[in-house]
């Protein structure tokens, strides 16, 4: 997570960049058809580049997987996704993502914490999306050579928009304000044509759906 590559960007470079090279090179020498590496859209920061430790290092993966291809020829794409979200996704961690944090919260009785003004929005993607979005990229025909897709859906929400919707399902919430925390970015709204062009992939799931099964196998609904 962004939080924890802050706190220990060396333990997180080793287990990011180096665990990457680790993998290509296995691949590379045991004929592996082709490499899915899981990317984040931290890359993009507020639009100028990585803001945080777990940004770059994602950055530097990338490069490498485009290295093992055009030198190798290790076939390599790079999927980065957006803000994951659903069902299985835990929220006991200080470094859980916002969805699975309140959900966790709910479940416990305990507050919702916002960060800052609540204004920061996110373009978000629900699990079953981005699986399939990797399934297309594991059986497609073509030759990828470390190309790199967005995995998103196009349609941002903030947190504020979030937190009513919660409040829908659930009654009144119960809130706590906190400062923005270290590497958040403001906005993510990620470009949808490289993933319908490559993958012929289109995210199906629409956010108030997703949530709701979400809440569902929290048994909050």
């Amino acid at each position: 997570r962004v939080g924890f590559s802050y706190e220990n960007p060396s333990y997180t470079f080793r287990h990011n960049v180096y665990a990457t090279s680790v993998l290509l090179e296995w691949a590379k020498s045991h004929n592996v058809k082709r490499v899915i590496f899981s990317s984040s859209s931290a890359i993009y920061g507020d639009g100028d580049g990585p803001n945080s430790p777990y940004g770059l290092h994602k950055l530097l993966s990338e490069q490498e997987c485009r290295f093992y291809s055009k030198v190798y020829g290790l076939d390599t794409v790079c999927l980065r996704y957006f803000n994951a979200y659903g069902p299985k996704a835990m929220g006991d961690s200080p470094y859980a993502t916002a969805v699975a944090a309140w959900c966790h919260a709910l479940k416990d009785g305990r507050p919702l914490r916002k960060d800052g003004d609540g204004e920061q929005s996110r373009d978000l993607v629900f699990i079953d999306d981005i699986v399939e979005a990797n399934y297309l990229a594991a059986q497609s025909d073509k030759k990828f050579s470390g190309e790199i897709i967005n995995i998103c859906s196009g349609h941002a929400h903030t947190n504020n928009e979030i937190l009513e919707m919660l409040e829908q399902h659930v009654g009144k919430l119960n809130i706590t304000h906190a400062p923005t925390r270290d590497g958040d970015v403001r906005a993510t709204l990620g470009d949808t044509r490289r993933a319908k062009l490559l993958l012929n992939f289109v995210a199906q799931t629409k956010f108030e759906e997703g949530l709701n099964k979400t809440l569902k196998w929290w048994e909050l609904t």
